[in-house]
């Protein structure tokens, strides 16, 4: 160090060298970003992302939704789990699945289980609902890829949502993904025809602290007391 320049300076001077070896070297690339750019037979990182939010009352019908997606004709998909520390906390996307380099979590990504958590619906009737995993889907022979997140808790329980993330080769593939699943959650909705009730959002996470189903007793005819003909005209 020449006698001229003061410590600062020459700390500031070994900051930068160090940050410019960090910049030049070589990102490896991790069997999890290798996997989806086979999936997809492209670039990952040139690709667009499209996402969709619901409210998290939604998620049991997102499911529902992503079952009957790749139940149907010329359909299949791959469901994978995902290894993140804090994955849930940090609101991890899709676009950090398949950065090498900028993301901090780029080395730290790889397989692992998918995330469900049990929703409760009428009767006795429990469904497993996805809240981390990727679909690896082929729609007609076309690949794309979907990240189903549930709510993270980080936004607190007025502003937490379910989220889907399609990425595909073409932009137009990915957005008639979700346009194909926003319809099938209409038509395929956990709610319709229940009874349920409403409870504040206040306090809790997850879908059950807002919707309760219930189930009503089963009334004869002969339990039911009306005036004479009042009944027949029901």
């Amino acid at each position: 160090m020449d006698e001229r320049t003061s410590p600062e300076e020459f700390g500031l001077l070994f900051k930068r060298f160090l940050d410019d070896i960090v910049n030049r070297a070589e990102v490896p690339e991790g069997p999890l970003l290798k996997r989806l750019r086979a999936h997809l037979g492209g670039e990952p990182t040139r690709m667009s992302v499209i996402s969709e939010e619901f409210e998290r009352f939604q998620q049991a019908n997102l499911q529902v939704a992503m079952d009957a997606y790749v139940q149907q004709p010329g359909h299949s998909a791959e469901l994978i789990g995902l290894a993140a520390e804090n994955k849930r906390q940090w609101g991890l996307g899709l676009s950090d699945f398949v950065n090498r380099g900028t993301s901090p979590y780029s080395l730290r990504l790889a397989e692992g289980p998918v995330d469900y958590v049990n929703f409760h619906l009428d009767g006795d009737r429990v469904l497993p609902v996805v809240q981390f995993g990727l679909y690896l889907v082929k729609a007609d022979g076309v690949p794309l890829i979907a990240f189903v997140s549930g709510p993270n808790e980080n936004m607190g329980p007025r502003q937490a949502r379910a989220r889907v993330e399609v990425m595909a080769a073409e932009r137009s593939t990915a957005e008639r993904f979700v346009a194909d699943i926003t319809g099938l959650m209409a038509e395929h909705n956990v709610y319709r025809g229940k009874i349920v009730s409403l409870g504040p959002q206040q306090f809790g996470f997850g879908p059950q602290t807002i919707i309760t189903f219930h189930r009503l007793p089963k009334v004869m005819r002969d339990d039911v007391i009306l005036p004479s003909g009042v009944l027949d005209r029901i």
